[in-house]
């Protein structure tokens, strides 16, 4: 396996169907648990460096600069509250921005990487609003929100969901 490029398992494709079930699992097992799904090494690194700048960097510059703390002495504020709890709302944004934890293709989300409001807003989708028949303008077939761009509509569908069929 490569820095840039995944590795697959030691399978002939066209023979794999072909041989028992159980070799199958045998060999496919033994490679997941020894190279996960094969994904190149800087899949690994950009998760690295992501957690370490946008969240632990990004959240401690923001923790503790709103709160009037000098970032370069944290001996005076890490045993305050204050800079916990501007932790808190630093974690959900970036979780409703689909940044945090689950991102990537090592979290099986591969075009696109993010995912978060994006994926929920998502326009001509099959889902089910939540609380459809409570909540004002989340009937099934209406969208609160829209997007553009691969997440985006579909040019030349009007809808995914035939009307009253969700309802």
């Amino acid at each position: 396996m490569g820095f840039t490029t995944g590795s697959a398992p030691p399978v002939d494709p066209e023979n794999l169907y072909s041989m028992p079930y159980l070799e199958r699992i045998k060999i496919l097992s033994r490679f997941w648990a020894e190279h996960g799904f094969g994904s190149p090494r800087i899949f690994h690194l950009i998760y690295i460096v992501k957690l370490v700048f946008l969240y632990v960097l990004g959240g401690y510059l923001i923790a503790s600069l709103t709160a009037g703390f000098n970032p370069l002495r944290p001996s005076a504020f890490w045993t305050e509250p204050i800079f916990y709890q501007k932790l808190i709302p630093w974690t959900v944004l970036l979780e409703v921005l689909g940044v945090a934890g689950s991102w990537s293709p090592l979290a099986g989300h591969f075009t696109p990487f993010t995912g978060g409001s994006r994926t929920h807003a998502r326009v001509d989708t099959i889902r089910e609003p939540p609380w459809a028949r409570v909540v004002p303008l989340r009937r099934a077939g209406e969208v609160a929100m829209t997007t553009t761009g691969p997440a985006g509509a579909c040019p030349g569908r009007e809808t995914a969901v035939p009307e009253g069929v969700l309802s």
